[in-house]
């Protein structure tokens, strides 16, 4: 009777998480590691998108990431087509040394000035885009970088 107990809880427990699992919760692999995301994308073809942000303090980054790039719609159309990379610049918490050393290269090879700034590459390292923030959602979001990135 016990094992019987315990098994119907487990699987209780595990149909109430998946009823509240978050469903806007994005699939998106976002790395830290540029070199490692510039290797996968000279192996895939896979454009990369640059995602500078200030996690701890940029209100337009939360407002980017929660209107669009952490959408089940963006994950579904772009998730799989680019190479995700996240460089960050929190103001409250503290990177692993050779990140933030990382982070200040790219922006400073970027010219990035303004967060939040999206940036797609080529694996060569071509621009092939630079946007920021833009209303309309995990759709719109990704036919917009699609564009950029010449994606059909």
């Amino acid at each position: 009777m016990q094992k019987i107990l315990i098994a119907f809880m487990s699987l209780f427990m595990i149909c109430t998480s998946l009823v509240h699992a978050d469903p806007t919760s994005s699939a998106i692999n976002w790395s830290t590691d540029y070199i490692g995301a510039l290797k996968q994308s000279k192996a895939t073809s896979k454009p990369i998108v640059l995602f500078f942000t200030g996690s701890d303090w940029c209100g337009w980054c939360h407002k980017l990431q929660n209107e669009s790039l952490n959408t089940s719609e963006f994950a579904q159309m772009a998730g799989n087509r680019f190479i995700f990379v996240e460089v960050d610049f929190p103001s409250k918490s503290n990177l692993p040394a050779n990140v933030v050393a990382q982070n200040k290269q790219l922006q400073s090879k970027f010219a990035v000035r303004g967060f939040p700034s999206v940036i797609i590459l080529d694996s060569n390292e071509n621009i092939l885009g630079k946007t920021g923030y833009q209303a309309g959602g995990g759709r719109a979001y990704a036919e917009h970088l699609f564009n950029m990135a010449n994606i059909k």
